[in-house]
């Protein structure tokens, strides 16, 4: 009888100690990156009914109203994934600023600045890959 008890015990102990271990991990563990893909841009497809593009190295802009083309960018931009910036300076000159808008009215930015640098409404994010520019470079280039 005396055996089962310390059973038991052990059990409930070996019980609290994984569940406070599971709990202690779950407390102490990083903060896993802010993959925002699903969100980059905070439209719908349907909402977008032109993108103004600005190529920053050139001048030159083009505007795309062409709905597959419109499409075609946001997967391509939102197929990336982006970690926010710790440090949210300023940062000067930009290789392409896209403006999204439905109607009349603006409803997002993306600021390609470069070397993986990437400015979604405002915030900086780290894209982790060049690729991005290429996504916008073949839309601007059939707007033009």
């Amino acid at each position: 009888m005396e055996m089962v008890k310390i059973i038991h015990v052990v059990i409930l102990l070996l019980f609290v100690v994984t569940i406070g271990f599971v709990g202690f991990t779950e407390f102490t563990r990083d903060e896993p990156e802010k993959d925002i893909r699903s969100e980059i841009l905070n439209v719908s497809y349907a909402d977008v009914t032109k993108i103004s593009i600005i190529n920053g190295l050139s001048g030159d802009s083009s505007d795309i109203k062409d709905g597959k083309e419109i499409t075609n960018l946001i997967n391509c931009v939102s197929g990336f994934p982006f970690t926010e910036m710790e440090e949210q300076k300023d940062r000067n000159g930009y290789l392409y600023a896209i403006d999204f808008y439905e109607g009349g009215q603006r409803i997002s930015t993306i600021t390609i600045v470069g070397d993986g640098i990437v400015q979604i409404n405002g915030v900086y994010y780290n894209s982790n890959t060049t690729q991005i520019e290429r996504c916008v470079t073949d839309v601007f280039e059939s707007g033009k």
